[in-house]
């Protein structure tokens, strides 16, 4: 695999998008993952999760080319993997860079020159390392060689706001891709022990105006609300990624239109993924039983809605069926039958609650009762992911 991927020529000038993804976990001038964190240097040190959630974003975009709202043209990954990471994902060796300030400034504003001219094209930018903020809603980015002790303390470092206001349509760039993506996995604990003056010396990327009309769709996905620390283990991906992907492949999915047959269509939207997050970020908590640990998001930029992703089939839905009250359960049947009229479940008396995975869409379920006289109830559904649920209430007298 190689770190930067163009299919412009076979798109032939269609709008596509173009990706930068950028994960560091080893910083030139701060002690590793697994050393003290540097007194000197703001307590900090490496990390050993950021290079491999990066892959992991870079890899799916590749499988997803062809089903993201404008194909994938270019993608290129920027990747500074820890050595834990790179004996956990081999796919990592190879894959290396120098992700310091020159070289993220250069990517950048090539990711920049390929959609100035393209109003219809999509940008996708992830970030994933260590991050601080200076003040509430001014996150920073530090980059590999952030330290280095040359020029201004916060040299190493760039403004996300910055990155936004500079991907601004203006005089210069008036036609610029107008559906912009930004994913910053990082931490936004406050940056202490900074005088005033040295906070305004960050790296500008872009010459950058926060003012003037502006008619993008533009959101910041942060990993973190302000103020607050991201969260991942080390040798895996970040919390945030994972809820990201789980979303992305399925679980923030919501209907469109129908096909030429009249089955329902799937699409990830910016909106969508706003609703997504939360519960799949709480699922993760359950699953690795993360305690009082509280994975979070917050989504910042200009949020209008628009379509992220087109997938090729339904998403998988987990369906829990029950029957109230407890007395009932004994003899109330169930029967699910999809859209098409087909019973894809029969679930005999006695055996709710039960949890299914069926595709998502409309089914037709249908509650009978074993008693003299029978009781029956019939309900049209939507299903949609994650989850769905369907509870029937059953009258202890069938007469009433």
């Amino acid at each position: 695999m190689k770190s930067f991927f163009d299919r412009r020529d076979e798109l032939g000038g269609k709008p596509g998008t173009h990706a930068l993804v950028v994960g560091i976990s080893t910083y030139t001038y701060l002690p590793p993952h697994d050393q003290p964190p540097d007194t000197t240097k703001f307590n900090l040190h490496g990390l050993a999760s950021a290079a491999l959630t990066a892959y992991r974003i870079f890899q799916w975009l590749l499988e997803q080319k062809d089903s993201l709202a404008a194909p994938l043209a270019t993608c290129r990954l920027m990747t500074a993997p820890s050595n834990l990471e790179l004996e956990v994902e081999k796919g990592l060796k190879g894959l290396s860079t120098q992700c310091g300030v020159r070289e993220f400034l250069t990517a950048a504003n090539e990711w920049r020159a390929q959609i100035r001219g393209r109003k219809d094209d999509v940008t996708f930018f992830y970030f994933c390392g260590l991050g601080k903020e200076l003040s509430q809603m001014e996150p920073i980015i530090l980059l590999q060689d952030f330290g280095d002790e040359i020029g201004p303390v916060l040299r190493g470092s760039v403004s996300v706001n910055n990155l936004l206001y500079g991907m601004s349509p203006n005089d210069r760039q008036p036609d610029i891709a107008r559906t912009q993506l930004s994913f910053i996995d990082s931490s936004r604990t406050p940056l202490s022990d900074v005088s005033p003056y040295e906070l305004h010396n960050t790296t500008p990327v872009f010459d950058a105006a926060p003012l003037g009309l502006d008619d993008r769709r533009a959101a910041v996905f942060f990993s973190a609300p302000t103020g607050e620390p991201a969260y991942g283990m080390k040798g895996k991906q970040t919390f945030f990624s994972e809820a990201l992907l789980r979303c992305l492949n399925g679980e923030a999915a919501v209907p469109a239109e129908a096909d030429d047959n009249g089955k329902l269509a799937w699409n990830v939207t910016i909106n969508s993924l706003v609703n997504g997050l939360g519960p799949a970020l709480e699922a993760l908590k359950e699953r690795y039983e993360m305690g009082n640990v509280q994975p979070k998001f917050e989504v910042g930029g200009l949020v209008q809605d628009a379509v992220i992703l087109r997938l090729d089939k339904a998403p998988e839905v987990r369906v829990q069926v029950t029957v109230v009250p407890p007395e009932a359960v004994p003899h109330t049947a169930i029967a699910i039958q999809n859209d098409e009229g087909k019973q894809v479940a029969v679930i005999p008396a006695g055996k709710t609650p039960i949890d299914l995975t069926l595709p998502a869409g409309y089914y037709r379920f249908q509650a009978t009762t074993q008693t003299t006289p029978a009781w029956a109830v019939e309900r049209l559904m939507l299903i949609t992911p994650p989850r769905a649920n369907w509870k029937v209430t059953v009258p202890l007298d069938p007469d009433n």
